[in-house]
């Protein structure tokens, strides 16, 4: 049964940190794209050589070491780095008992928080989805400014893109057909909360996603299900509005009208959640080819797929879905979110398959049972903002922001030992000699081109 959407929920209000004075100035230490280890580990693993990035082996979060503060978050990572803006794995203070909780920093990069249009669809973004409570969306903690630069405190997923899950499914087994239809069902649920939800004052906000994709499907651990990243989002309360004509989103999940640049409404999203089921399925890339040109050529022409021409195991009631949400007109197509999850979830009690979350993430288990075990990959290696310190240059220490131990701090300083590597006394001799050799050929070729 799906909730009927809110109005309105406002982010959390910032925690009070307990006896900590928060330094001035910001962090933007490097992350990786894993998310924070799990609980049960006592030691954290050496640093991988050669890098700025440390291995920490399963633990809680609330272990991990404090690399810096940017403003009320302890950072603890980077999680993602991109042209625009950067993704942190942070610990914020609830209370003064020093309750604390996970969550993911996203920070626009210096060097774009100075235009206009990219900060309004950053900050359109976060209000957006400050507006969303779904337990298939991931929440809002909270947005704002802090040390010049524009940020989103959100939900922590513990787990991996749904991308990834079908490239190593491809690879080991495929994802069963009951296990892709409930994940694809979640996203639908939470397609419907969105598209129907309302104000504060109760009018309609007219939300359609535009970014569907297995990217920002995030699949958790624990067998959950979200629908990230709300970025190109189109919504009546936006005060950036797109002009006619541009396409925003992914062009191999882009619904036939979306490509051409045409207004769209929500079943632009049900088409493009229909490339994601099939996609599940099928453990195949159905639009994407080689150039951006031929991608958009089969998205608005290519025949309406059949996933059994692939899979001959897929349930002709199942690929029937799927070639109903990729019709090419969207009349054609399930008219809500909603009615696409009621089909899937028809489909699972017809062939009397319970898919519990423990079911999914049992299936996980099965194949990513040593990342979770190992951990994530952290990248230490602060760049950006200057490092927040306080007490002879070290993050503030308190019960919940152990010091930076030495692990961390070594993986801080390698990039500088490499390059007093480089001055070794037994390099020197091969560097004059490739030196001498370039010269020559330099002189030889001047030699040739004026005599």
């Amino acid at each position: 049964m799906r909730p009927s959407p809110s109005t309105s929920v406002k982010a959390d209000e910032q925690a009070q940190p307990s006896e900590v004075p928060r330094p001035p100035t910001s962090i933007a230490p490097r992350l990786s794209a894993e998310p924070p280890a799990l609980k049960g580990a006592q030691d954290q693993a050496p640093a991988m050589p050669g890098s700025g990035t440390t291995r920490i082996a399963p633990r809680s979060y609330a272990d991990l070491p404090v690399l810096g503060w940017y403003g009320q978050y302890a950072l603890l990572g980077r999680i993602a780095f991109g042209g625009m803006a950067e993704i942190f794995l942070a610990r914020e203070t609830l209370s003064q008992a020093g309750k604390t909780r996970p969550l993911v920093v996203k920070r626009i990069l210096p060097h774009v928080a100075d235009d206009p249009k990219f900060v309004q669809m950053f900050l359109d973004e976060a209000r957006l989805a400050n507006h969303l409570t779904h337990p298939n969306i991931a929440g809002i903690y909270g947005y704002g400014e802090q040390d010049g630069t524009y940020f989103i405190a959100m939900e922590w997923v513990h787990g991996i893109p749904l991308g990834r899950l079908v490239r190593r499914a491809r690879d080991a087994a495929q994802i069963p057909h009951a296990v892709a239809a409930r994940i694809i069902a979640h996203i639908a649920e939470a397609l419907d909360y969105a598209h129907n939800a309302v104000d504060d004052k109760g009018d309609p906000l007219s939300i359609v996603h535009r970014d569907v994709s297995l990217q920002n499907i995030m699949v958790g651990y624990d067998g959950n299900v979200k629908l990230l990243d709300f970025g190109v989002a189109k919504a009546s309360t936006h005060a950036s509005v797109t002009d006619a004509g541009t396409v925003k989103g992914k062009l191999a999940y882009m619904a036939p009208e979306q490509a051409r640049g045409e207004d769209v409404d929500r079943r632009a999203d049900v088409f493009s959640l229909g490339v994601c089921l099939y996609e599940a399925l099928t453990c195949r890339a159905l639009y994407h080819r080689p150039s951006e040109y031929e991608t958009l050529r089969a998205v608005i022409e290519q025949p309406v797929p059949s996933a059994r021409s692939i899979d001959e195991t897929i349930p002709h009631d199942l690929d029937m879905i799927v070639q109903k949400a990729l019709a090419k007109l969207p009349a054609e197509r399930f008219q809500t979110a909603g009615e696409m999850s009621d089909a899937l979830m028809q489909f699972l009690e017809s062939t009397n398959q319970a898919v519990l979350p423990a079911v999914i993430a049992d299936f996980l288990a099965s194949l990513f049972g040593e990342e979770m075990k190992r951990g994530p990959l952290l990248d230490a290696t602060p760049t950006g903002h200057a490092l927040s310190r306080v007490d002879g240059g070290r993050p503030p220490v308190s019960r919940d922001a152990p010091p930076v131990d030495d692990a961390a701090k070594t993986s801080v300083e390698r990039p500088i030992q490499a390059l007093r590597t480089l001055n070794r006394p037994q390099l020197r001799a091969p560097i004059l000699i490739l030196l001498g050799a370039a010269l020559g050929i330099a002189a030889w070729l001047a030699w040739e081109r004026f005599f």
